[in-house]
Formats: structure tokens, sequence, C-alpha cells
């Protein structure tokens, strides 16, 4: 929140962070003289006093565990069910947001059985079937027995979704496409009078489920792990906190239309990777390369929860987004498993996999991300 009247001035080197990175990410925003928290922080503000804190120690809560992949799952299994009884509300209907993927089929067939009747799906329709999971999501729902609502989204309840996104009641620029597709599919179950609403999120991050974690690496799990055992510390950080590649024409266009020169565009660049790679290095001795990626996930997690589900829940009063991956027994849980649990033939997440498949019959194999073709 703002004061009534102050004027917004826009930071540029958030801007020039989007560019290099993508984001704008933890300890920085689009709006001068505003920043955000690191993960796992605390900001403790006396008069006009104002610190920062850690409150989570990543040294002791990062390790390979040697448990057995089947208590693992126990363990798993025994969190989602106490987050349910814990988190959600005892009475009314619930709608999972249902992908055609691993992490919201594991839920609804992890859901189904706790909530009952009470529990229904919405997944999306873009139209096209090149970004469409509906196959995939109505397969997952009639293994699992549980309804399914198809939500059709195109470009006017998209630009809507943007505007509402971006309006005056929000506290910083909402620019990631997965916040307009989560406002749009929100919007349809409210309008259908369910206001509790799940989704699958933080798995990807917590699980390492995105390609790029293990892109260059051998499919096989054996040769991965032989292959990340070789990493030297200054090796993993080098791997968690790339370079990004050299700005696009367009982005130096947009850089000088803003007054940076490409010189004080790679300053900033070198400042933000520097500051980066002090938060890791205690921690890179340690800690094999999927742990430390882990940790970096989380860094910037919570910046990523204000910027879609906290912005689509200012903007639609009534709607309450939940996430089972957020919890902090299952961050804890995820932070203890061995690292052969993350990669094996060629996929990522394979712990979450290895559950969904036990619990559906069904097999989903990892395909670039469809986000939204609006």
């Amino acid at each position: 929140s703002v004061t009534s009247g102050q004027r917004l001035a826009l930071k540029i080197q958030g801007v020039a962070r989007y560019l290099a990175f993508g984001n704008c990410g933890g300890a920085s925003s689009f709006v001068d003289g505003v920043r955000t928290l690191p993960g796992a922080s605390v900001c403790i503000s006396d008069g006009a006093q104002t610190r920062t804190a850690g409150w989570f120690d990543w040294a002791n809560e990062v390790a390979s565990g040697r448990s057995p992949v089947e208590e693992l799952e126990k363990e798993f299994l025994r969190i989602v069910e106490s987050w349910v009884e814990t988190q959600l509300p005892r009475s009314g209907r619930v709608a999972l947001l249902l992908s055609g993927g691993t992490d919201s089929g594991l839920l609804a067939a992890l859901l189904k059985p706790l909530l009952g009747d009470r529990l229904i799906c919405i997944t999306q329709d873009f139209f096209l079937e090149r970004y469409s999971e509906r196959a995939e999501a109505a397969e997952t729902a009639r293994r699992v027995g549980v309804p399914l609502l198809v939500a059709k989204i195109g470009r006017n309840g998209y630009f809507k979704a943007f505007a509402e996104l971006n309006s005056g009641s929000q506290n910083m620029p909402v620019y990631l496409s997965e916040a307009h597709t989560l406002y749009c599919l929100s919007k349809f179950a409210m309008d259908r009078g369910i206001g509790t609403i799940i989704h699958g999120w933080n798995a990807d991050f917590l699980f390492l489920g995105q390609g790029h974690f293990f892109h260059g690496f051998p499919p096989d799990g054996k040769a991965y792990l032989d292959a990340i055992a070789r990493f030297t510390p200054e090796e993993k950080l080098a791997w968690v906190t790339p370079r990004p590649a050299a700005p696009s024409p367009l982005s130096v266009e947009l850089l000088a239309a803003l007054g940076i020169s490409t010189g004080t565009y790679q300053h900033w660049v070198n400042e933000f990777i520097e500051w980066r790679v002090g938060q890791l290095k205690p921690l890179a001795p340690a800690l094999d390369l999927p742990k430390l990626q882990q940790v970096c996930c989380q860094l910037d997690f919570g910046v990523s929860w204000q910027l879609e589900p906290g912005a689509v829940m200012q903007a639609l009063p009534g709607c309450t987004l939940y996430s089972p991956f957020i919890d902090s027994d299952l961050v804890r849980l995820a932070f203890q498993l061995p690292t052969d649990l993350f990669f094996r033939e060629g996929q990522s997440k394979y712990f979450l996999r290895r559950l969904f498949q036990a619990r559906t019959g069904l097999v989903r194999v990892k395909r670039p991300a469809s986000l939204s073709p609006l």
C-alpha cells in the first residue's frame, strides 16, 4: 500500500533485471523506493529503522536423506492429509485447477478420498490444440472419478485479467502470463460460487520439474549422479547463477529509452550475480547441485507468490488460493529427498511422477510448458 496521492516512480534497475533474467526477483521491485524480501527472511521495523533478518537456516534444513522411498511417500501422503484437515474449509465445494500434468493430477488423486463429492476440477481450453491440455486433464479426471469443468479462455477474458491484475489496487506490476491464466480460471470458479481453489503452485520449483535444471546432463539417472558428483563448489555456483545472454536489439532500445547504457546494465547484472553468489557460497561446499538449485528457487519464491496468486486474490475478493507445495512440512520433506529421486530416465520430478503413476496408473511425460498462446 502507498500513501494516498503519492506518485510512484519506475525503478529502472528492476526493469534491467527483468530484461536480464525474466523476473524482478527478491530484494528488488519495479517501484523506486520499494523492495521485496528475499525468501526465508523477515522485515523488522522499529520506528525509522528497518532491518531484514533470516528465520530459516538453509544449511540445517537442506540435506540428502537416506530414508527408503516408500517411507518418504508415506510421509508425503501424511503431510497432504494434515494440510487438508488444517488449512481447507470444512464445508462447501473446492475447486482443483487440473492441467494435463503430474502435480495437479497427483493432487486430484489424493484429494478425492479426503474431500469426496466436495471436490471438482477445472481445466483451461485455449481453443488451440497445441496449447490445450484438455484431453490429458479429462483422462486424469475420469481415472480419479472427479467431475471436470472446462473454462474456455479467449482474448477478451485474458486482456481483462491483465487490466485487473495491473489496476490501481495492486502493489506492483503483474507481468507473468501464468497470473493472467490463473485469474481467468479463478474467476470462472467464483462465477460458479466456488471461492476455495487449489493448485500445484511451487511443485516444479521444489521438486525440480523444469527441464532446464537438467539440461546438458545425461538422461540416465546413474550417469547424471556421476556427472554432478564431479562438480566443484565454484562450478555449482556458476550453474545456479548463470550469466544472461547479451541483450537483444529490442532490449537495448528499451534500455536506451530509459537512459540506461549497456555498460550500466551490465554493471547491475554483475551486482545481482555477485549478491546471489554471496547468498549461496556458504552452502555450495556441503550441498550437491540439485539441493543448491532447490534453495535458489525458494529464495525468490515468495515474490512469485505475491505476483501471481497474491495478485489474483487481491483482484477477486472472496477468492482464496491454496497450494500444499508451500506447506512448510512439505518443503522440508522435499529438502530431505535423496538426490536420485529428482531425475531418472530423462524425466525430472521423478518422486512426484512415481507417486502419480502409483495412484492413477497413468504416465505423464514432461513436455514444454504451454502457458498461454494469448
